[in-house]
């Protein structure tokens, strides 16, 4: 499956992908779509959280301030999530692992 952005978007709550496999986000907008978050007191991903065995393919995009305590702008946890011409500005994680 392929969800095309067409335009920014300012997220308001991070998105949760869970047990999705074969998902492709990728822009169609001249050089990259922006995906613009916050910190929303979540505690995994502040614009995406991909999780459950996922396999996501991240293409074109732009992620720009999301903060959360693990993740900054996308926490990816027991999937596989492949990364083209993506940019990662003003993402913060709160939590520190050492």
């Amino acid at each position: 499956m392929t969800l095309v952005v067409t335009t920014d978007i300012p997220f308001t709550e991070p998105i949760l992908i869970q047990g999705v496999t074969d998902l492709t986000i990728m822009s169609d907008v001249a050089g990259k779509a922006k995906l613009t978050g916050g910190s929303f007191g979540k505690e995994y991903g502040g614009i995406l959280e991909i999780k459950g065995g996922s396999g996501v393919t991240l293409k074109g995009l732009s992620f720009e301030g999301g903060e959360a305590e693990y993740g900054g702008c996308v926490a990816v946890g027991d999937s596989t999530v492949e990364v083209e011409d993506v940019d990662f500005k003003e993402c913060v994680a709160t939590v520190c692992l050492e």
